[in-house]
């Protein structure tokens, strides 16, 4: 049986494998893995901006779409490519880390009052009162700074990641 591949090649399918067999030239090859690496740049790339906007769903369904774009790619099974799935499951594994992040801050994971010791308990008191005698924009602008800061600063260490691993 006569298979196409994702670029439009042509290769015979074995009975036993189920895979394009090794006819596509070097060249070919060469594209088929230069795509790949374009695909999981740009994948992992807008994972990046998208968990900065906090849009974890969308950055976890570009990278499941670029993970399943790679290995069914008839030169899955090459070294290169599998480095690149590699990549986009460490990438998929920060997304995730970042999601469940975002979900403890907002779910406000404290003890309850009953299991704090009064020092604890008068202390949380001392800093309400506080937090109700500053105004609201005040404490939104600095909340915004300081994921601002936060943010710039885990792009800053991915970018770095990323051009060590010369994905960038």
């Amino acid at each position: 049986a006569v298979v196409s591949t994702q670029s439009g090649h042509y290769g015979r399918a074995t009975p036993t494998t189920n895979k394009v067999e090794e006819q596509l030239s070097d060249q070919e090859k060469t594209d088929m893995i230069d795509k790949n690496h374009q695909v999981c740049k740009t994948a992992i790339l807008r994972a990046y901006e998208s968990c900065d906007a906090r849009d974890y769903d969308n950055a976890e369904g570009t990278v499941a779409a670029a993970l399943k774009i790679i290995k069914m790619s008839a030169v899955s099974d090459d070294a290169r490519s599998q480095g690149f799935i590699s990549d986009l499951e460490e990438c998929l594994a920060y997304v995730q880390k970042r999601q469940r992040k975002s979900n403890k801050s907002r779910s406000g994971s404290r003890r309850s009052d009953n299991t704090r010791s009064s020092k604890d308990q008068t202390e949380a008191r001392s800093r309400s009162r506080r937090s109700r005698s500053r105004s609201k924009d005040d404490r939104d602008r600095k909340r915004d700074k300081r994921n601002r800061e936060s943010s710039r600063h885990d792009r800053h260490e991915d970018y770095k990641e990323l051009k060590r691993r010369e994905l960038v």
